[in-house]
C-alpha cells in the first residue's frame, strides 16, 4: 500500500512539475466564418410571377477556423538546454452548414421540388436517432410524421463543407424518402429519392427574372430568380440558349423566358425551367454569346505541347448519377497515358471498393488511349451513391494515382437478378413508338415493366414485357413525344418482393 501511494505521489509531482514548466503561446484568432443563409421556403409551390400554371397537354406524364499548433517548451531535469516539443493538434472538423441551415435548405428543396406541404423548420425537435449502418448521424429531428436525419459536416472533393440530410415520412404502409446534401452556401442537391410524388410539368409563359451564378464548386452553376424572389434551376435543350445561360450573369440584367417548368429534378430548389424561347431586356444576345468565343491570339495546345500535363481520365459511360447495379459498363479515354494499364474501381461514398478490374489500354493516337470494361461489384449500399474511379496501377511503393472519376447511384442489392437491353442502341432517336428487346435471368416473376423516361425521370410511356422460356423478352411502347427533342432513357423494372415498389434492373 505504501509503495503504491509513493508511486502515485511521484507521478503526480512529476506531472505537476512538467505542467508548471509548460508555456502555451497565445492562440491565433480564428478567421471569421461566413454563415450560409437558408433559402426562403415558398409559402406555396406555385410558380413565380408571370408563370402561367396551365396544364401542359404536350408535357410529360407524370473557413472553418484554421487549426492552430500549440507549442510547449518543456525543460527535462537531466538536460541544461530546453528541448522544444511541438504537439500536433487534432484538425477541427468543418461546422458549416449548421444543422439549422441544413434543415431549412432541405425542407425548402423538398417542398419546392415535390410540391409538398411540410412542417416549418422551427417545429422540428430532437429525437432519438434510428440505427443506420450507411450514415453517421449527428442529429435526428421530427415534426408530426416527418423525420429528418442530419450527418456531421465533412468536406467534398472541391473543399466545400456539406452535410447529408434525409427527409422521410411513413404512412399507409409506404415510405417516402429524400436523401440529399446541403453545402456551406446553403444549396441543396439530390442524391436519391423514393416514394416521392412527381408533379406534372406546367407551361412557363414569359417569366421575367435574372440569372444568378453560384460559387465555384456548388452543386449547380446558376439559378433563375424571378422578380418576386422565387428561385428555380434553369436549362435548355437548344445549343444557343444553353450557351447564353452558361455565360450570362446577374449584371446582364433581366431575361424573360418561355418554356416548361419541371418538378422533382436535381436542380436548384428541385425544379427547373426548360427554356424554349427568351427575350433579353437590358443587353444584346451577341454580347453574351461572344464571351464563349476564344480570343484570336489564344490557340489550343497540341498533343505534344500538353504531353507534360500528366494522364487524365474522362469517363463517357456511365453518365453522372446514373443508376447501376451488379456490374458497371465503363467506357472512356485517357489523355497522355503513362504505361499501358489502368485500374477501374467501383467505390461507395466513403471510398471502400465494391469491385475492381485491371484494364489494358488500346493503342494510343494523338496522345489519347480508349478503354472499355465490365466491372462487377457486390454489396452496394441501399439507396446509396458512390463513384467509378480510374487509377494507375500501384507503384513499387504501393501508391496509386487517381486519374478521374464519375459519380453514380446504386439501385441497391438486387441479388442475382439481371436484365439487359439489346434494342434500341444507346443514342438512337425514337419518335412516338419504340420496340424494346432484351434478355433477363433469375427474375422472380415472368413479367417486366419497361418505361420510356426523360432525363428527369418523368414517364412518357410504359408497357409490360413477358419473359420467354429462354430469358428473352420484347415489347412495343407508345409514348407521348415531348414538346422539344431531349435526352431520355429506357428503363426496365421488376416489382419488389413486397409488391410495394419497383427495382431498377437496366437503363
Amino acid at each position: 500500500m505504501k509503495r503504491t501511494l509513493s508511486v502515485g505521489l511521484f507521478l503526480f509531482l512529476t506531472l505537476l512539475f512538467v505542467a508548471g514548466c509548460a508555456t502555451q503561446l497565445p492562440m491565433a484568432t480564428p478567421a471569421p466564418v461566413l454563415l450560409a443563409t437558408a433559402q426562403p421556403t415558398d409559402e406555396t409551390a406555385a410558380p413565380v410571377g408571370e408563370i402561367v400554371l396551365t396544364p401542359d397537354a404536350s408535357a410529360s406524364l407524370a473557413t472553418t477556423p484554421a487549426a492552430t499548433a500549440i507549442i510547449m517548451t518543456v525543460t527535462p531535469a537531466a538536460s541544461p538546454t530546453p528541448t522544444p516539443v511541438i504537439a500536433t493538434p487534432t484538425p477541427t472538423p468543418p461546422q458549416h452548414p449548421t444543422i439549422e441551415e441544413t434543415l431549412a435548405a432541405g425542407l425548402t428543396y423538398v417542398q419546392s421540388g415535390f410540391k409538398l406541404t411540410l412542417p416549418p423548420a422551427e417545429s422540428f425537435v430532437p429525437v432519438q436517432p434510428p440505427e443506420m449502418s450507411s450514415l453517421e448521424i449527428e442529429q435526428a429531428l421530427a415534426s408530426g410524421p416527418w423525420l429528418v436525419i442530419v450527418s456531421p459536416a465533412e468536406l467534398n472533393e472541391n473543399g466545400l463543407a456539406y452535410r447529408t440530410i434525409i427527409i422521410s415520412t411513413e404512412g399507409n404502409g409506404k415510405t417516402s424518402r429524400w436523401w440529399g446534401q446541403v453545402d456551406e452556401y446553403g444549396t441543396a442537391s439530390t442524391v436519391v429519392f423514393t416514394g416521392m410524388p412527381r408533379p406534372r410539368s406546367v407551361n412557363v409563359n414569359g417569366a421575367t427574372g435574372k440569372i444568378v451564378r453560384l460559387p465555384e464548386g456548388s452543386a449547380y452553376e446558376r439559378y433563375f430568380e424571378s422578380e418576386d424572389g422565387k428561385r428555380f434551376g434553369i436549362a435548355s435543350n437548344k445549343d444557343v440558349i444553353k450557351t447564353l445561360l452558361a455565360n450570362m450573369t446577374e449584371a446582364d440584367g433581366l431575361i424573360q423566358v418561355w418554356g416548361e417548368l419541371r418538378y422533382a429534378v436535381n436542380d436548384f430548389n428541385g425544379r427547373r425551367i426548360l427554356v424554349r424561347n427568351y427575350d433579353l431586356k437590358d443587353i444584346e444576345p451577341e454580347t453574351i454569346l461572344a464571351r464563349s468565343q476564344p480570343a484570336d491570339n489564344i490557340q489550343t495546345p497540341s498533343a505534344e505541347e500538353s504531353a507534360g500535363s500528366g494522364p487524365v481520365a474522362v469517363i463517357s459511360q456511365p453518365k453522372t448519377w446514373e443508376v447501376i447495379h451488379g456490374v458497371a459498363n465503363v467506357t472512356g479515354q485517357i489523355m497522355n497515358p503513362v504505361g499501358g494499364m489502368i485500374l477501374i474501381q467501383v467505390e461507395e461514398s466513403e471510398g471502400e471498393s465494391l469491385g475492381k478490374t485491371a484494364v489494358i489500354l488500346g493503342p494510343q493516337r494523338d496522345g489519347v488511349a480508349h478503354f472499355a470494361a465490365v466491372v462487377p461489384f457486390t454489396d452496394p449500399p441501399a439507396m446509396g451513391h458512390g463513384r467509378i474511379a480510374i487509377y494507375t496501377p500501384a507503384s513499387d511503393t504501393g501508391q496509386r494515382q487517381l486519374l478521374g472519376w464519375q459519380e453514380v447511384r446504386f439501385a441497391g442489392d438486387v441479388g442475382d437478378m439481371d436484365a439487359t437491353i439489346l434494342q434500341p442502341q444507346a443514342g438512337a432517336a425514337i419518335k412516338g413508338q419504340v420496340q424494346v428487346v432484351g434478355g433477363a435471368t433469375n427474375i422472380p416473376t415472368d413479367t417486366l415493366l419497361v418505361r420510356v423516361e426523360d432525363a428527369a425521370g418523368d414517364v412518357l410511356g410504359k408497357a409490360k414485357a413477358k419473359i420467354g422460356a429462354n430469358g428473352g423478352w420484347k415489347t412495343n411502347i407508345k409514348f407521348k413525344r415531348p414538346t422539344t427533342a431531349r435526352p431520355g432513357v429506357i428503363s426496365v423494372y421488376v416489382t419488389s418482393s413486397d409488391g410495394d415498389g419497383l427495382i431498377l434492373l437496366a437503363q
